[in-house]
């Protein structure tokens, strides 16, 4: 039965007993083509084996994460650990045929192939293994990311600072220039207007100083 899937259908890693036992303790389910088979966040206690068609896993935003052909299954969480809320809406992409197995499945395969179950738990966790390491690598990229935005970021403001800085005072002797005291002048009026102080200005002008 299993020769009647791609080789690459992950159908193959039980034996052809396992895999009509798994059929024939579901039931078959149609789909049109863009028909929602499971809603992303919705509680679910089944899974799905694509026997015919493809669909393929979306996720709110309406981005394709995963596609889904013959032999292919989806859904084993809510399956092993029922009330699991799905991690992305499943669509059927051309008119599918799917075997559904929900808890009454469990039960049944449990008495007649409890090693069926056990190959599906195996595969379960290797798949959250995949998605941890993946999420771990997908953070470290997204963190180098922001250390280096942030060290452009640094860099840019010491540079703006400095530009600030060249331009409020006088090139040969330091001092702040007309555009510093423009911008400094309402400053010390505010603050003694709110101590309630006087405020003195010194002007002078000094005859061939350069």
């Amino acid at each position: 039965m299993r020769s009647s899937f791609p080789p690459d259908s992950p159908l193959h890693v039980f034996t052809d007993e396992e895999v009509q036992a798994l059929f024939a303790a579901g039931s078959t389910r149609t789909c049109a083509a863009n028909e929602v088979v499971v809603t992303e966040g919705q509680p679910g206690d089944s899974m799905f084996f694509l026997v015919e068609g493809q669909a393929e896993a979306r996720l709110a935003s309406g981005t394709a994460v995963r596609s889904y052909g013959a032999g292919h299954w989806f859904g084993e969480l809510s399956f092993i650990n029922p009330g699991h809320k799905r991690s992305a809406t499943i669509v059927a992409t051309t008119p599918a045929r799917l075997q559904v197995l929900d808890q009454s499945s469990v039960q049944a395969l449990l008495a007649s192939h409890p090693r069926a179950v056990f190959t599906l738990l195996q595969r379960a966790c290797a798949f959250l293994v995949d998605a941890e390491r993946n999420l771990i690598a997908d953070l470290r990229r997204r963190n180098t990311e922001l250390v280096d935005t942030i060290m452009r970021l640094e860099f840019t403001r010491l540079r703006l600072t400095q530009e600030e800085e060249t331009a409020r005072t006088d090139g040969l002797t330091g001092l702040y220039n007309r555009r510093a005291f423009d911008a400094e002048l309402p400053v010390f009026m505010q603050r003694a207007n709110a101590i309630g102080s006087g405020l003195a200005l010194l002007a002078m002008d000094l005859d061939h100083f350069k």
